[in-house]
């Protein structure tokens, strides 16, 4: 019935009505990020929340990481975190982690480490080529795109890679 409410305010409002499916859809992230946030309780995966939560932009969110933990590279802080909250499994929630992707297994952490370092898809079906064995790498190809579009569309992940 929203969906049937949005579309009629698209259709009479124009870009305006679109406009109202955006704050919806932000409302939601905000939600679900919160929800997850509550989820956790060691001062850095909180730090991490909120940091996607609040802070726009993968460059400034990344300086802030920096900032906090000087010693640490910010893209290997941000892998060390997504491996912990991966591990993290959700009360109430069949199968999921406070990641929201699920399953989420060591090729997604390398996936995820190759999308924060700008890799394209291309490219990274070019690195399975090389590093796995040919059977391994004929299975894991076929799943490339739906696993990468996983983490890009992550609402964890999204805030991270927008300008990867």
């Amino acid at each position: 019935r929203f969906e049937a409410f949005v579309d009629v305010v698209e259709q009479r409002h124009g870009p305006r009505g679109e406009t109202l499916r955006k704050v919806f859809a932000y409302n939601e992230r905000l939600s679900d990020l919160i929800r997850r946030r509550g989820f956790v309780d060691k001062p850095e995966h909180r730090f991490f929340f909120a940091l996607i939560l609040n802070v726009e932009g993968r460059d400034r969110i990344l300086s802030l990481i920096r900032d906090r933990f000087p010693e640490s590279d910010p893209i290997e802080k941000v892998l060390d975190w997504a491996y912990d909250l991966s591990q993290m499994r959700l009360t109430g929630v069949q199968n999921q982690n406070a990641l929201g992707i699920s399953p989420f297994d060591e090729f997604d952490m390398q996936l995820l480490e190759y999308l924060l370092h700008g890799r394209t898809d291309g490219e990274i079906g070019g690195i399975v080529r090389e590093v796995y064995p040919a059977e391994k790498a004929e299975v894991l190809l076929p799943t490339l795109g739906d696993r990468t579009g996983a983490i890009r569309n992550s609402i964890v992940f999204s805030p991270l890679l927008d300008n990867a």
